[in-house]
């Protein structure tokens, strides 16, 4: 099976033939080529479509095996959650068991240490001098868009044309 660089270099091999016309060095007469152009077209367009066709295959076996990884994630993400809870549990079965006693055994030892945490009841009633403002700025790709189709320039933007390709 021929490579799509391949198939490439007899489509330029054939461009060349249509560009430099040969002649009959006894007669001086114009060969004509176009049996074999069209022989070696026909050939190319059946190697192009069997490798367009593999090439959509593959790319077919990708997604398959993308959503096959993503319900793999889910499947996983499931099960950390649920270890995360039975973790949870544990410590407050621990915890109910220990009573805020230390308590050393021959492989763990069990404390309890003292810490101190904000918890926030109601955000609208502090005051400002305890507010922090986070701002972000991100373009309006809209709003560019159409300034640079109206033929307006935009620094730092451009409009880029894509191709793309679909397939059913």
């Amino acid at each position: 099976m021929k490579s799509v660089y391949d198939i490439k270099q007899e489509f330029f091999a054939i461009q060349e033939l249509l560009e430099n016309e040969e002649f009959d060095e006894i007669t001086g007469e114009l060969i004509d080529n176009s049996e074999a152009i069209q022989e070696l077209l026909n050939e190319i367009q059946e190697d192009k479509a069997n490798k367009a066709d593999n090439i959509a295959y593959l790319i077919n076996q990708a997604k398959g095996s993308q959503e096959a990884i993503k319900c793999e994630i889910d499947r996983l993400n499931e099960r950390k959650k649920m270890f995360i809870r039975q973790e949870e549990r544990l410590k407050q079965l621990l915890d109910f068991l220990l009573n805020g006693e230390k308590l050393k055994t021959d492989k763990f030892t069990f404390s309890y240490r003292t810490s101190q945490s904000v918890e926030i009841i109601d955000e609208s009633l502090i005051p400002a001098e305890y507010l922090v403002v986070k701002e972000t700025f991100t373009p309006d790709k809209k709003k560019i868009k159409e300034a640079l189709a109206d033929f307006n320039e935009v620094a730092g933007a451009r409009i880029v044309v894509k191709k793309n390709l679909g397939v059913k």
